[in-house]
């Protein structure tokens, strides 16, 4: 399956089907599944058949976990470097930026034309 032609709903409803498929694959209830990560049984059913639902992440990090899915974030690994914060760097603040902030002229040193 090709995931970036698929539109985000689309995506979601893919992964909502294999959550299912695998719980029913391993033979279990939705109130299995339900007590195992720690959530509502109503979580469970509205995650496999409401399309309206959107759970958050820490409820889908929960079923994967049970399902034995986590091991899906190995690829993540291999994407997304692991940046450590340096805590001996005095200098660092910590704040990542985008790009440098930029000052605004002061009211000597700004003439018609330099509005932005």
């Amino acid at each position: 399956m090709n995931w970036l032609f698929l539109t985000d709903d689309a995506v979601i409803a893919e992964l909502r089907e294999r959550c299912r498929s695998e719980r029913l694959l391993q033979n279990m209830t939705q109130e299995d599944l339900a007590t195992r990560a720690g959530l509502g049984i109503n979580t469970i059913r509205r995650f496999e058949g409401d399309d309206s639902y959107s759970p958050s992440l820490k409820t889908f990090t929960r079923i994967i976990r049970v399902l034995g899915g986590l091991d899906v974030l190995d690829v993540l690994e291999q994407i997304l470097p692991e940046r450590p914060l340096d805590p001996l760097n005095p200098d660092a603040s910590g704040r990542l930026r985008a790009s440098p902030t930029t000052t605004k002229p002061t009211a000597s040193e700004w003439a018609w034309g330099d509005q932005q």
